[in-house]
């Protein structure tokens, strides 16, 4: 229902929006912190794209594939490129 809720939120840009995904992006569930790193990113914070990039390392199987996912789901050039340096091959939208 939390990670349900925080998608809901994308999008949003002011403080209050940005403390609710700084506040959820610790989660122990994966679904509910990848949903505050992208709601992050959608409010321009820098700071989840340079998440996202530590998770890809991460021990937690299932959260660096949720950093993959995400990666290409934010259509974002600069992760983009980072996946294409780190996985090598090109990537499609």
């Amino acid at each position: 229902v939390r990670a349900s809720a925080i998608e809901g939120m994308w999008g949003r840009r002011d403080a209050a929006a940005v403390e609710v995904f700084e506040r959820h992006l610790r989660s122990e569930h994966t679904r509910e912190a990848l949903n505050a790193v992208l709601g992050l990113h959608w409010a321009g914070e820098m700071r989840a794209r340079l998440q996202l990039m530590d998770w890809t390392e991460s021990a937690d199987e299932q959260r660096r594939r949720a950093a993959w996912w995400a990666i290409g789901h934010t259509e974002d050039p600069r992760l983009w490129a980072f996946a294409q340096e780190r996985r090598g091959g090109a990537l499609t939208g």
